[in-house]
């Protein structure tokens, strides 16, 4: 996208004409007698300040020969509005409308023998914790792990147990864990 730039051009943006009645593009019908439409400077000049403004704001800068600035900057002001940490215990925030969809994942390991651990989120979700999920990560006595309980916006309790007994795991007993919400 770029700024017109041929001799017959205006040197600085012209007053737009007083708004009309909107309408829309028609070729004409030379038979009904009715004109195609005429497209004046006014049109072509909001177009054009349009597309440039989203091209400098996506961070580019407004060229002859790249034919995909717009939709480059269109992709760069998204990723823009997509926050997070992507460590091993992180997040990522995705804004939707009004609100922002968090995912938060991390890891952890079981510091006693209650097969009890509370985790903290990378980032406290707003509003709602939708849905979380643990698993294990431990290996040798095959172990399962799940999200039980005192979920909140902060954080939740992982708990593991040993698969053939149900007994809780020990201490030292590693987990991973994602949770989702808004």
């Amino acid at each position: 996208m770029y700024q017109i730039d041929v001799p017959s051009a205006a040197g600085s943006l012209p007053a737009p004409a007083a708004a009309g009645t909107s309408g829309y593009f028609t070729d004409g019908d030379p038979v009904g007698g009715q004109q195609g439409t005429i497209v004046p400077a006014d049109f072509l000049n909001s177009v054009m300040m349009e597309l440039i403004a989203v091209v400098i704001a996506g961070g580019g800068t407004p060229s002859k020969t790249i034919r995909t600035q717009v939709r480059d900057a269109i992709l760069n002001l998204i990723l823009e509005s997509v926050t997070g940490n992507l460590a091993a215990n992180g997040h990522i925030k995705i804004p939707i409308g009004t609100q922002s969809l968090t995912i938060n994942w991390g890891n952890g390991t079981h510091a006693d023998s209650s097969g009890n651990q509370a985790v903290t989120f990378d980032q406290a979700f707003t509003s709602a914790h939708l849905c979380s999920l643990a698993t294990n990560r431990s290996n040798g006595v095959p172990t399962v792990s799940h999200a039980t309980g005192n979920y909140s916006t902060t954080g939740m309790t992982i708990h593991s147990a040993v698969l053939s007994t149900g007994a809780a795991a020990g201490s030292g007993t590693t987990f991973n864990y994602i949770a989702i919400g808004l």
